[in-house]
Parts: structure tokens; sequence; C-alpha cells
């Protein structure tokens, strides 16, 4: 299938179908002919899964054809955005845990308590702990497709090229810094292709001071004044790791935000350490060859050596039905059945991150290739201490990010046109603003 990274593609699937036997009871299928839209992100690999995954439901739910559209992250949202305002949205969604409050303040998503209870939609084998992601105001507007976290992908044969140990989880930032610098001089390429002033990073750096960038009523930034300064200084050290050559163009990391994962530099070993979603790894590993090369991950570097840890557990996405579905009813059907069909998610196989269904994750882990259980043994490692997840960024984050974190801070900055501190001062200034109302 042609590389689709920047671009939105759109398919009908309309199947001669069968009935085929499920690995569990089927909910109530449709008794008339009817029509699912479906819409995700990702990268080529879940874009690959997922459609095999969508034609064997097809085949069996003969009554339902299956249209569905995807694109990379940026694309996604511009997309998905354009048909919320046409009231043209597709029947379900995969919606991210960062937009959830936002889009369910627009009466973007309904809730899914009625099919829950209904027994449509399937939980009882779902901690709640892994639905809490998915809850506004005590309602589930998103039920997870996976758990994930933020992870660095090391490049183990370039560590051992370099002799280099690989770091442990608990590194901090000044160890990557002296770590990344290393690498770039003992084997002359970038050692970091990973976009390290993402503003995840952001977010997350906060986290080991025991707060988050937002405040509790989500009007204003979450960390005092004096602390503009934690983020400034990384900001600092990126670029002292782009002008020594450790860390690729930052005009390299720009133009990367309309491709896939595929296209890091990691994957052509060009790169040693790359920054990324846990649920991301498969598909980095898979296009730089499962059997030729040995990557570690390891967690975010701490802000210090006595700092709280920079990760948490994430829903990796949810599945959403939107306000615009033809059947919420029909549309919760399909969510259950990637929540809870064994041949399912054996196609899936962990892509979007770990199951939250407990027979799920029980009959994928004797097929896990060694991608698929580098991941499952990393969430295991660091859920000992990571931090509590975070609420759902506030109406107003993307604004913020798209408008001013992006354009008006990271950017500028990262090319020499204002000082990081400078560029924090601003960040505060406009969230107070756009957040305060």
């Amino acid at each position: 299938m042609k590389r689709l990274a920047a671009a939105l593609a759109l398919s009908i699937l309309s199947l001669v179908a069968f009935s085929g036997c499920g690995s569990r009871r089927q909910p109530e299928q449709p008794t008339e002919r009817t029509t699912i839209r479906v819409a995700w992100w990702g990268s080529e690999a879940r874009h690959e899964r997922t459609i095999r995954a969508l034609q064997l439901f097809a085949r069996e739910h003969p009554a339902v054809d299956i249209e569905y559209e995807y694109a990379a992250w940026n694309d996604y949202w511009t997309r998905l955005t354009t048909q919320a305002a046409g009231n043209d949205l597709p029947d379900v969604m995969q919606q991210d845990y960062q937009y959830m409050t936002e889009w369910v303040g627009r009466g973007l998503i309904v809730p899914l308590d009625g099919e829950a209870a209904a027994g449509v939609l399937d939980l009882s084998d779902t901690a709640e702990s892994s639905l809490a992601g998915g809850r506004v105001d005590g309602k589930l507007y998103g039920v997870s497709l996976g758990v994930n976290s933020l992870c660095m992908m090391l490049d183990a044969d370039a560590f051992e090229k370099a002799g280099l140990p690989l770091p442990a989880d608990g590194w901090t930032w000044a160890d990557f810094e002296r770590t990344s610098l290393s690498l770039t001089r003992t084997l002359g390429i970038p050692a970091v292709s990973g976009n390290i002033v993402h503003d995840h990073v952001w977010r997350s750096m906060y986290l080991g001071k025991g707060l988050w960038a937002y405040a509790q009523d989500g009007k204003s930034l979450g960390y005092p004044q004096a602390d503009d300064a934690l983020f400034a200084d990384h900001l600092a050290m990126a670029r002292r790791l782009v002008a020594a050559g450790a860390m690729i163009p930052y005009s390299e990391i720009v133009a990367l935000r309309s491709k896939g994962v595929e296209d890091d530099r990691i994957v052509t070993a060009k790169s040693a350490v790359t920054f990324l979603w846990s649920n991301q790894v498969v598909a980095v590993w898979t296009a730089a060859g499962i059997e030729s090369r040995r990557f570690e991950l390891r967690a975010l570097p701490r802000i210090g050596a006595t700092a709280g840890s920079s990760n948490y557990m994430k829903p990796a996405q949810f599945f959403s039905v939107t306000r615009d579905a033809g059947s919420t009813r029909d549309a919760a059907g399909l969510v259950d059945w990637f929540t809870n069909s064994i041949d399912a998610n054996t196609l899936l196989m962990a892509e979007r991150g770990v199951p939250i269904a407990g027979k799920v994750r029980d009959a994928l882990k004797p097929q896990l290739a060694v991608p698929q259980q580098r991941v499952f043994e990393y969430l295991d490692r660091i859920q000992k201490d990571v931090a509590p997840i975070p609420p759902p960024d506030p109406v107003g984050n993307t604004d913020l990010i798209n408008n001013v974190f992006i354009p008006r801070v990271v950017d500028p900055v990262m090319f020499g046109v204002i000082a990081p501190l400078e560029g924090m001062k601003l960040l505060r200034q406009e969230a107070g603003r756009i957040l305060g109302g």
C-alpha cells in the first residue's frame, strides 16, 4: 500500500460478506443494511492492521457496510474539524485524551453509558482504571483502545558501537544531553531525531515537580511563574544539541510534523535516539526491520536526580461515537468488537497500546513478536512509579498549542529568533488570555 503519511485517504468496504465464527458472543446485529464510518490517525502499520480488522468485521456482520478514512495526526484533526463544522463527522472516530474535554464541551461526541448498560458495549472484563480516562463529568465518552506512555527509543546497536552503556529508566535530562553528545562524537551522526521540544514533553516535565501544565480549573497554567525557567532551560539544551550536531536540524523536525513515524531517521540508522509514544514503537521497529535491528525503550528523562517520574499511563487512543452517527447503538457495537474480539486484536496486535480487556491480553501474550514484547515489558516496568494520570487538557488547549506554543514560542526559540525565557513568558501571557476567557 502506498504511503499516506500526509494525505487522508477514503475507502469503502463493499464486501460480499459471509458469516464468520467469532471468539465471543456477537452483539445483536442490524436487521436492515447500515453503514458505519470509521476514522483514525496513525502510521502505515496502523492503517494496514485496522483495515484488515474492519474487513473481518464486515464479514462477521453481513448487514453492515464499513467506510473508513485515515490520515497522519495533523491532517486528521484538520479534516475532523472541517467535518464537525459541516455536521458530517464519521460515526466512530479515534479520539485523544488531550482533546476529550474539548470535544465533549462542544457536544461533538456522545456518552456511551446507555449502550454499556444495555450490553451492546461489554466492559465487564475491563478494569475501571482503564475506563477512567474516557470519562468526563462521570459519563463515558471514549473507550480506550489500549494503554500507553511516552518513551525514548534507543538503537541498542548504536550504543554498543559507541561503547556506551544503555541508560537506566531513572536517567535525567542532563544525562540525556551528555549521552547524546557522546554518541555524536563517536558515531558521527546526529544522536537525536525525536522532537524533544514537543508540547507533550513540556507537559510531562512538570509532572516531575508534582505539577501539571494546566491548573485544575483549566483557566491558567498549572505551575508558578518561577517555573517558566524549567522548560526555558530545556529549550536552551535542545538548541545546544542542534548547534553541536547532536540533534537533527530543527527544520527537519518541523517537516516531520506532517509525516509518519516511519520517516524518523532512526529507521535507517541515521540517528540513535528518538522520542515517541510506546504505541508507536511497533510501527517504527517494523519499518526499521524486526529481524535486523535491536532497540530498547527507556522512560522520559527526569528533570533531576531526585525528581519524580515524568511518565504517566495514558489511554493510547479512544474510540468515540460522534453526535452525527446514524445509529449510536450500531456504532457502539463496533467499539465493543474492537474491545473484546480476540480475532480482531490478533490482527491489530496491540499496535495502539496494550488492550484493556483481560481475556484479550491473555490471548495475545503468546503471539507477541519482539517489538510488542518490549512494549509490554516497558509498561510493566515503569508503571510502578509513574505519576498519576493528569486531567484532560482544558477547552482552549488546541488554540494555545497550535497558535501560540508551536508557532510563537517553540519555533522562534529553536530558530534563534527569541530567547527561551522570552518565549515562556509569552506562553504564560497568552495562556491567561485564551484559557481565562
